[in-house]
């Protein structure tokens, strides 16, 4: 509720890690994609191919990564869901392995700070307190039964999402964090 008592809506934000096996026929998805974005209010925070995501904690395979922010959880969904959606989806269909999810945000951020990096930090996930003291602001700390699967299957846990203005504090951050985590942690570069 705002001070008027008036119902706020809450910005929800996509998460989609990726691994391309046919970036050819990928690049096209990618093409038509912003068009729909737009649409449903979508724009992206963090947009990271396999190779610039710095991983801390528990290792896998490199994911390209991306972070989008919504609105609200319900207008990801309903783009995820629509018909526009689906049918620039179609283009993508064999170009790899998606896990793509949605949560729930936080109050909307109140500093002005540039966005210099997104970490994700995914399974066992600090205290907000923890983050915050490093230089992190808070976009979404969300449970495991609290995160929304859109496509592929969360068997990962938590999820909190921070954005940085310094990339150094970040991966320090990371790196103290990750001595003794037992989920992983990623660091995504945004575009200047």
């Amino acid at each position: 509720m705002d001070a008027q008592g008036r119902a706020v809506s809450l910005p929800g934000y996509l998460l989609v890690l990726a691994r391309i096996t046919d970036r050819d026929r990928f690049g096209a998805y990618i093409q038509a994609l912003p068009p729909v974005y737009a649409e449903y209010g979508g724009r992206y925070l963090a947009v990271a191919p396999a190779v610039t995501v710095e991983h801390f904690g528990l290792s896998e395979p490199p994911q390209s990564t991306v972070v989008s922010h919504w609105p609200s959880l319900g207008r990801l969904v309903e783009f995820w869901h629509s018909k526009p959606y689906r049918q620039v989806a179609g283009l993508r269909a064999g170009t790899g392995e998606f896990t793509c999810v949605g949560v729930e945000g936080l109050e909307a951020p109140t500093t002005d700070d540039p966005i210099r990096a997104v970490v994700a930090i995914i399974g066992n996930v600090p205290t907000r307190a923890l983050v915050e003291a490093s230089g992190g602001t808070a976009l979404a700390i969300a449970r495991a039964a609290k995160v929304e699967p859109l496509e592929g299957a969360w068997t990962q846990g938590d999820l909190a999402l921070y954005t940085f203005a310094d990339v150094a504090r970040a991966r320090k951050m990371l790196g103290d964090f990750s001595s003794g985590q037992r989920g992983r942690s990623l660091l995504l570069p945004v575009a200047a």
